[in-house]
């Protein structure tokens, strides 16, 4: 493991366990591990909350890919 690697295990946290909030006191996906990925004992950064479309879900951060992958799983139903 690299030591750019290591920076990035130490910096990202774990959606429902960590509470990582910046400076400007903002909460960011890109802080987390993908929400999805970690339950399959995956580690990939994660790039956005989602679903963003109703207040009363609240967000998780997700990778793109399965941010897509849960969309497209609600557009066919």
């Amino acid at each position: 493991m690299t030591s750019e690697n290591e920076a990035l295990e130490k910096k990202l946290g774990f959606w429902g366990i960590d509470r990582i909030v910046r400076e400007d006191n903002k909460i960011y996906a890109e802080d987390y591990y993908c929400f999805k990925c970690y339950r399959e004992s995956k580690k990939v950064r994660a790039e956005v909350f989602w679903p963003n479309i109703d207040l009363d879900i609240t967000p998780v951060p997700y990778c793109k890919p399965c941010k897509d992958e849960l969309a497209i799983k609600i557009i066919l139903g």
